[in-house]
């Protein structure tokens, strides 16, 4: 358990800064419409979407390719935590054009 502290802390990283770019894009009069609809998609996505695709994805391995329940969950799960470099990629290609994009 104390292992999952670095995981943990690391994932959250992204907060801060997708947030602050959420505000920093688009002109003043605009940031609270643009901090609602990011709250709102990424809810929609990770609350949402999130939990129902990992669990279609545990179901597929389990019957389809006869992994059993607990290694259908262990492998979805691991596919789903592979998102994550998709994921740090999309951030890394994003950052060149950020400070163009920014409102004063």
């Amino acid at each position: 358990m104390a292992l999952m502290i670095i995981p943990i802390i690391l994932g959250s990283f992204w907060f801060g800064p997708v947030y602050t770019v959420g505000q920093s894009v688009v002109p003043p009069t605009m940031r609270a419409t643009s901090s609602a609809i990011l709250l709102f998609i990424l809810n929609a996505i990770g609350l949402g979407l999130g939990p129902l695709s990992v669990g279609l994805l545990s179901d597929l391995l389990a019957t389809s390719f006869g992994l059993g329940d607990a290694e259908g969950v262990r492998w979805a799960l691991i596919a789903s935590s592979l998102l994550a470099l998709g994921t740090f990629a999309l951030f890394w290609t994003a950052k060149r054009t950020v400070r163009v994009d920014m409102v004063p």
